[in-house]
């Protein structure tokens, strides 16, 4: 029982560091993008939850890492590291531990996501030769180096840009000569099941638009000396539709650009249309239709 106490203590003392953190850094950078605001604040609130339920984002933060390892240089370049949208540290986690050698500067536009990640990653950054900085930054506004990056990395941040492809030529732009801008987000592609019950249900389909692949592999390659990407499927499942959304938004996912809503009777339309698709005491399937790039300038 006392190490229960003791444990509780310590989560607490640990919460009300991260919180205090937060503080500090939000007091240190100003948003002044309504929609950026409300996304940063969706996933600051779930940063625990979203560390806990995340499985996918951490599987394919790890694939990400693993794709472009084989097109890492040894040694590296001499530049730094830039992550951006750490979030609660899958990627960053791979990065500060397999390229211990590298400066990495790892940012989030939301300031409890850092706040969060440092806590998480603080037992890694304490033993490794290179140094680690945390910042809060909007990832479609990154200010141009002293020093160019090496690579820039991210995972699952993209689908939330109001600019994808002008953000990735900038991302080039502030890397090395034969440096990486290597990214993972989920396709126009995701979601077929939820699409499909709206179509049936004749609800509006409300989730965010997500990025339409071959437009931004398109339009980024010619400004790219290299370009590699691929596509996969990854899926989850859930009891029922009820589950599924309510798992989106514990994960701080459910900021909506336009803020469109449905109305509980059309929810339950919804979840009474997608259920009837599934035999009975069968879990619902949902699928990410993920893509990989990977960039060198």
């Amino acid at each position: 029982m006392v190490i229960s106490v003791r444990a509780e203590q310590v989560g607490a003392k640990q919460v009300e560091a991260e919180q205090l953190e937060a503080e500090q850094l939000r007091a240190d950078t100003r948003i002044d993008n309504v929609y950026k605001q409300g996304v940063a604040q969706s996933f600051g609130h779930a940063a625990a939850a979203y560390h806990r339920l995340a499985q996918l984002q951490r599987n394919c933060a790890h694939q990400l890492f693993q794709q472009l390892r084989r097109h890492l240089p040894t040694p590296p370049l001499p530049g730094p590291i830039l992550e951006v949208g750490c979030g609660t540290g899958f990627l960053s986690a791979e990065v500060v531990q397999q390229l211990p050698d590298c400066e990495v500067v790892i940012t989030d536009l939301s300031a409890d996501m850092v706040a969060f990640c440092r806590s998480n990653l603080a037992a890694m950054v304490g033993d490794r030769p290179a140094t680690v900085e945390f910042a809060v930054v909007d990832g479609e506004n990154i200010p141009m180096p002293e020093q160019l990056y090496s690579l820039v990395i991210s995972s699952f941040a993209l689908q939330w840009f109001e600019n994808p492809i002008q953000t990735l030529k900038h991302w080039l732009s502030v890397t090395l000569p034969g440096g990486w801008v290597a990214v993972a987000f989920p396709s126009n592609h995701s979601f077929p099941e939820w699409r499909s019950a709206c179509e049936q249900s004749g609800v509006p389909y409300t989730a965010n638009p997500l990025p339409e692949f071959q437009t931004i592999v398109a339009a980024i390659a010619p400004a790219a000396r290299t370009c590699h990407f691929a596509t996969t499927w990854h899926h989850s499942e859930h009891p029922n539709p009820q589950h599924f959304f309510q798992h989106l938004k514990a994960l701080g996912t459910g900021y909506r650009r336009d803020r469109a809503t449905l109305t509980p009777a059309q929810w339950k339309h919804l979840w009474q249309t997608w259920q009837q698709q599934i035999p009975p005491e069968q879990a619902i399937t949902v699928s990410y239709h993920t893509v990989y790039l990977l960039l060198r300038r």
